[in-house]
């Protein structure tokens, strides 16, 4: 994974709110189109008392999963348009750019938690995950590679992990798992046009978040959760 770090001021003619609000509003949904984004995160500038002034307004920082990723988004139509849109809102005589990719010094003793979902076939499973909900097989182990099954696989869609394992002992079918998303009635769109059953279509649930829900043919189910 290798990450874009583009530091940025606002155009003179701008104030702080017209800045960050275009940014975040309309420059925002430009760049998240780009094709092969892992993940975008735009930082504001704080005003800290004591502090000196800030060198820039605002940083971008964008995912890609390696070089020829970032190559082939470059040449894409959406990184143009995003591109050109940079003149309405940033002042290009001054920003700084870079190409990184990060060393982790310290961070958190508890990383993450990766639900384990039990299935019958593994082929059928990674068509569902794969190209019904837009996972990526990470990897896939079997003790005999002249077979399909028993297969343990790692999924994973930005970020989000789950294992889907056909060996016996591992889970029992009919189980569920919770993904956290920024927009449940995206991923509803997207799903439709992947021709994906929804059994449950996006609602709001009396607890606060919206929900939706689809089942793959083991019978469990993940529930895409927007807070």
């Amino acid at each position: 994974m290798i990450k874009l770090i583009y530091c940025i001021n606002r155009k003179p003619d701008l104030t702080d709110e017209q800045f960050f609000d275009y940014w975040k509003n309309v420059h925002g949904p430009i760049g998240a189109r780009i094709p092969g984004l892992r993940r975008l995160v735009q930082s504001r500038r704080v005003n800290v008392a004591g502090d000196k002034p800030a060198d820039f307004d605002g940083v971008a920082e964008l995912w890609f999963d390696d070089e020829p990723a970032l190559l082939a988004a470059r040449e894409s139509s959406e990184w143009k348009a995003s591109s050109a849109d940079e003149a309405n809102f940033i002042d290009h005589e001054w920003v700084a750019y870079l190409v990184t990719e990060e060393h982790v010094i310290r961070e958190r003793q508890f990383k993450a938690t990766i639900p384990l979902l039990h299935v019958a076939n593994a082929a059928a499973a990674r068509q569902f995950y794969c190209d019904g909900l837009g996972f990526r097989l990470a990897f896939a182990h079997g003790p005999d590679e002249t077979l399909a099954d028993p297969c343990y696989m790692g999924l994973e869609r930005d970020g989000a992990w789950l294992i889907a394992s056909s060996f016996p002992g591992d889970g029992v079918a009919g189980g569920v798992c919770n993904v956290m998303v920024g927009s449940v009635d995206d991923l509803h769109a997207e799903f439709l046009a992947k021709g994906v059953k929804i059994d449950l279509a996006p609602v709001n649930q009396t607890w606060g978040t919206r929900e939706m829900y689809v089942r793959d043919a083991d019978r469990n189910t993940v529930r895409f959760i927007q807070e």
